[in-house]
């Protein structure tokens, strides 16, 4: 279930929690050319479709502990997977089998997109704000950068891998090197948060 909680502007008191079903699918990924589109629902069961058509490329169903995040390789041919309890799974799409597990670690996978400059993952989450670079050849991380905040939210990787805007709580938007790890600067947080 998502419970959902509305507050009184004025006051600030809570005036009303609603509860609904978890949405189905918790994770989408287009890939870099626009012609596939990846879903997955929490449960670790995904859909490879092709955007154009919206015909059925691949399926798989490996249950996974409270899948998180998703991305989708750059050529559509594999997906990375990751878990509430840092585990990465990697799915070979045109063979439809998993090729790959990164052990656990990074507690949870907030967020990942693959990096098609150099060939790696780009990960995010656990407490602390924690950033690695995943490279799926070898199966090793490195860390890339780390900075205050009590969780990683939202990123974003530019399409040639070179940049990363990430978004603690509490904290500002902040621009990345994302080859270096260095900061580049902060930027205004949206009003209110």
């Amino acid at each position: 279930l998502v419970r959902t909680m509305e507050w009184e502007l004025e006051t600030g008191r809570p005036t009303a929690m609603r509860e609904a079903p978890a949405p189905e699918v918790c994770a989408i990924d287009l890939s870099a050319d626009g012609r596939f589109v990846a879903a997955l629902r929490r449960t670790g069961e995904g859909v490879l479709l092709d955007v154009r058509t919206g015909r059925l490329l691949s399926s798989w169903g490996h249950p996974r502990e409270s899948v998180t995040s998703m991305a989708l390789s750059p050529d559509g041919r594999s997906v990375a997977i990751g878990t509430y309890v840092g585990c990465l799974g990697i799915e070979d799409l045109s063979r439809e089998e998993s090729y790959g597990a990164f052990p656990r670690g990074m507690v949870p996978i907030s967020w990942m997109a693959f990096d098609s400059s150099s060939g790696t993952l780009v990960l995010a989450g656990g407490p602390h704000c924690r950033i690695v670079r995943a490279d799926l050849s070898s199966m090793t991380c490195e860390p890339l950068l780390a900075y205050d905040g009590s969780w990683t939210l939202p990123c974003a990787l530019s399409p040639d891998g070179g940049s990363l805007v990430t978004c603690g709580a509490p904290g500002p938007v902040r621009l990345w090197d994302a080859r270096m790890g260095s900061p580049l600067r902060a930027l205004p947080s949206p009003p209110g948060g």
